[in-house]
């Protein structure tokens, strides 16, 4: 939709984040975009221009809740961050609380998507990695799942993903 104004997160063809609050075919095909997804507005973290890295911090601070953010560091290293939140055992993390983990691993550019009670990450047999006993896992978990999902109903299909590979 060229006239939206909500935040675009995508790749280009050099695989460069692009974040950036509003996106038109002219401005994707410009810039190489080569994937992207659009969520709400207002939800770039962080991004870079000519004059250097810029923050974007709110000044009234959301409260605490699931969040799910991608950001990318200068050597092109791509960091995710899912969050748990609203439960006894985690209160989840506000809109600045990401800021400050995406800034805390060298992002110059990062990008809020949708953090609700069904966002999820899965990392293939972590398990045998960080060696946990996987009689103690669920099936949701023997699959990958690594946070606490609190959605109304068990893990769906993934309708919309980022995949990251070796």
């Amino acid at each position: 939709n060229e006239k939206s104004s909500l935040t675009f997160i995508g790749f280009d063809n050099d695989n460069k984040l692009v974040v950036t609050e509003g996106m038109s075919v002219e401005k994707a095909k410009s810039l190489g975009v080569r994937d992207g997804v659009s969520f709400k507005y207002g939800n770039v973290l962080i991004d870079s221009d000519d004059s250097g890295v810029n923050i974007y911090y709110k000044n009234k601070n959301t409260g605490a809740a699931q969040r799910t953010a991608i950001g990318q560091r200068a050597d092109g290293t791509v960091i995710m961050v899912v969050t748990d939140g609203r439960t006894a055992s985690s209160i989840g993390a506000t809109y600045n609380d990401i800021i400050d983990i995406m800034v805390s691993y060298g992002a110059v550019s990062a990008g809020m998507l949708d953090g609700g009670s069904s966002a999820m990450m899965y990392y293939e047999n972590y398990y045998e990695k960080y060696n946990i006993d996987k009689s103690k896992l669920d099936d949701y978990q023997k699959r990958g799942l690594v946070n606490k999902y609190r959605a109304f109903y068990p893990p769906r299909r993934i309708p919309t993903y980022f995949c990251v590979s070796r």
